[in-house]
């Protein structure tokens, strides 16, 4: 007798160059059965390919077809727009978290083709949300402010470069001229780029209207702040609660504890970094301006918690706030110090293209869907 599959599952191991995809099956006694492995260049041309092998895989349409892949830089980019815009379901998983699911079912090999596998059966057992792309705009605002970023590090490192050579012995001034006009260049350039960031702020209305608002009324943060804030999340598009927001910037809290041991507890740091570091800055001008507020009594309490560790304090103060903008954000209130609006309720999970289960599109995976994987697909 044929056995009846009841899931597809496809997995992705994505490299500069190829793409390593294992296609599996789960039939009705919950037994995984490889339909194929193959690789494909990581070229448009390589993934209409990729499409008309898979769909050879499909026999039967009806069943559901979920796809992973996990976070590779820029290697992944091309490939999850084109699976998205030809109506898959595809998650989008942090590399970590692949990694600690292959651990546990015993892969020790490290190939391409075996990760491939072993992320094929994480598409047919875990129930990931659905990726979803950013706005056009807000993608466009990303790269020019993490480009800005990469300047601001490149002057900080010839700032660094021209005091040693000031302070060092017979310094030549040739090497000194040279590295102040990369200096200057650079000042330059962070220049243009706050003028075209701000631009693209300014040009949506309703959003300018929102991002003022805030920044009028809220100590320590600034337009800069708020354009990496909406540009890293796609203006809180895919964020439903304060928690979920917490565990992608990293701001999660790791506890470790087991019978009379208890260790240190301490942020995850498991997410966006650049969120972390734009909210730097912010909290502790924040902390230092004003005079009354629930940040500033939130670092006054913890400061003798802490041992006096303004670090520690710091990272409180900078999870609160980076809650508060996101709060105010979706309330559209102004900020005030004593009376910080509420989070908004989580909305019900969108229909999703293609027929695909209700589930709430998370940034890279971050909660999991609201509702079971039905029995059939489009």
């Amino acid at each position: 007798m044929k056995k009846s599959f009841i899931r597809y599952g496809v997995g992705f191991d994505i490299g500069q160059k190829e793409v390593a995809v294992c296609f599996k099956a789960l039939d009705e006694q919950e037994v995984e059965k490889i339909l194929g492995t193959r690789k494909f260049p990581n070229t448009a041309k390589g993934f209409q390919e990729l499409a008309t092998w898979i769909e050879g895989k499909r026999k039967d349409k009806e069943i559901p077809c979920r796809m992973v892949m996990e976070v590779t830089g820029v290697y992944h980019e091309n490939l999850i727009y084109f699976l998205h815009e030809q109506g898959y379901y595809v998650s989008l998983e942090l590399g970590k978290r692949v990694k600690n699911y292959l651990n546990s079912l015993g892969y020790d090999t490290k190939t391409d083709k075996e990760d491939a596998k072993g992320i094929a059966s994480m598409a047919l057992y875990r129930k990931l949300p659905l990726w979803q792309p950013a706005s056009k705009e807000f993608h466009k605002a990303k790269q020019l402010i993490r480009h800005r970023s990469r300047l601001v590090s490149n002057r900080v490192a010839y700032q660094n470069q021209l005091h040693a050579h000031q302070t060092g012995h017979h310094p030549e001034p040739v090497v000194g001229r040279s590295i102040k006009r990369h200096i200057k260049q650079l000042n330059k350039e962070i220049k243009e780029l706050d003028q075209q960031i701000a631009k693209r702020m300014k040009a949506d209305v309703e959003i300018w209207e929102r991002v003022k608002l805030i920044v009028d009324t809220l100590p320590g943060v600034g337009l800069l702040t708020m354009a990496i804030v909406l540009a890293e999340t796609d203006a809180f598009s895919n964020v439903y609660s304060a928690k979920q927001l917490t565990r992608y910037a990293g701001y999660d809290i790791i506890e470790k504890q087991s019978g009379k041991f208890s260790g240190k507890r301490k942020i995850s740091k498991q997410g966006n970094a650049r969120l972390r570091s734009a909210m730097y800055m912010p909290a502790m001008s924040h902390v230092r301006t004003v005079k009354e507020g629930n940040l500033l009594n939130l670092y006054k309490r913890l400061m003798p918690r802490t041992g006096g560790l303004a670090k520690k304090a710091s990272t409180a103060v900078q999870r609160k706030l980076l809650c508060l903008i996101y709060s105010l954000w979706k309330s559209g209130q102004a900020y005030d110090p004593n009376h910080q609006p509420i989070s908004p309720k989580k909305p019900a999970a969108a229909p999703q293209n293609g027929g695909s289960p209700a589930t709430e599109a998370g940034l890279h995976g971050i909660d999991q869907p609201a509702a079971e994987l039905p029995a059939a697909i489009t």
